[in-house]
């Protein structure tokens, strides 16, 4: 399990998993372009299709990288941890 983890954060397996991720976001923008230019009536069914697709596909990425509903959220991005501490609430 733990070459595993190593070898799911080697740097080729990020640029392939962006590529991927940047691929079916973009094939998404297109079809749904498509789909309002072409068939107007249809876009009414897409619309839900991909808002119930998509949490669905966040809930499982959460759950693959370990900061699900269970376990605490994931630390501050530097520029956000300077943000709250320059602006507390």
């Amino acid at each position: 399990m733990a070459k595993l983890a190593v070898s799911w954060q080697s740097a080729k397996v990020v640029r392939t998993r962006e590529k991927v991720s940047f691929f079916f976001g973009v094939m998404t923008l297109l079809f749904s372009a498509l789909m309002f230019g072409m068939h107007p009536e249809c876009v009414s069914f897409f619309t839900p299709a991909v808002s119930a697709v998509y949490p669905i596909l966040q809930m499982g990425a959460h759950f693959i990288h370990g900061y699900g509903p269970v376990s605490h959220p994931p630390s501050l991005h530097p520029i956000q941890a300077a943000s709250v501490a320059l602006f507390p609430v």
